[in-house]
């Protein structure tokens, strides 16, 4: 109940969970995303700035480095920095300390099994033979999924050593390597309807709780790292109760076609 918008969004949110307020730095400036490599990046970052536009944040997704497919190219889903692809990225990040701008980077909870010399860490091969991550009730080995053309699997957040060796990587790799304030944790909603999960729990139930999970997760990890109110992550999909954990919403990706199959 309430007589504004502004009291029902509070006594809704007393129920789904209220965001927390957002850190200062974010209001500095825009943030301007960014991809290409490490010259590229720092050529056009330089640009802007010799150029006075007032920066927060370089988002770069593909701090992981990109890889060629059939439909073009696209990160690699392995979640360490790629040092071939930046090979210089604490000096890089160091000016842009100095600057006052931060660097923001990308996450999602799905891993590919992924032959590239560049790759020093695989965590597909890392996560599949530890068990973390769902399975295919008709073969109860790992559930391979596709995005097209690339294949992958998915952490499995029932599993509790699962979830500390997710956060890990989030503490040690994006952290404290990649030195991000922030990030996108991507998607979330492709979770089959038939997979198993190492609690048993229903696998529809499973997929309608995996967003929320997903943000859970990151919020534990930035809390943990002891930075965690100065930390924006963003995150597409969602459910009701996914605001407590989620400082922003994506809300890109949207094909404005308007006809009968998407838009309004």
């Amino acid at each position: 109940m309430g007589d504004s918008p502004k009291s029902l969004v509070s006594n809704l949110t007393l129920t789904t969970g209220r965001m927390r307020a957002l850190p200062q730095w974010i209001s500095n400036g825009v943030v301007v995303g960014l991809q290409g490599g490490q010259d590229k990046v720092v050529k056009n970052y330089n640009i802007l700035k010799e150029n006075g536009v007032p920066i927060a944040a370089v988002w770069m997704q593909d701090w992981v480095g990109t890889k060629e497919f059939p439909e073009g190219v696209r990160l690699m889903w392995n979640w360490k920095l790629n040092r071939e692809f930046y090979p210089n990225w604490d000096a890089m990040i160091a000016n842009w300390t100095a600057d006052g701008v931060k660097a923001m980077i990308y996450i999602n909870p799905y891993f590919a099994n992924l032959t590239d010399a560049s790759i020093t860490r695989n965590l597909f091969q890392e996560g599949n033979s530890l068990g973390y991550f769902v399975k295919a009730n008709s073969t109860n080995q790992t559930y391979l999924i596709k995005s097209v053309s690339i294949e992958f699997a998915m952490i499995d957040f029932t599993n509790p050593k699962a979830r500390e060796w997710m956060k890990s990587i989030i503490k040690d790799n994006l952290i404290k390597e990649g030195k991000a304030f922030g990030w996108m944790h991507d998607f979330g909603e492709y979770t089959p309807f038939d997979v198993q999960t190492y609690s048993g729990m229903d696998p529809v139930a499973f997929h309608n709780a995996y967003p929320y999970e997903w943000a859970k997760l990151n919020r534990e990890a930035e809390n943990e790292s002891g930075v965690g109110d100065q930390m924006v992550a963003f995150m597409r999909s969602g459910q009701t109760f996914s605001g407590k954990y989620t400082d922003l919403f994506w809300m890109g990706d949207q094909l404005p076609t308007y006809d009968k199959f998407d838009g309004f």
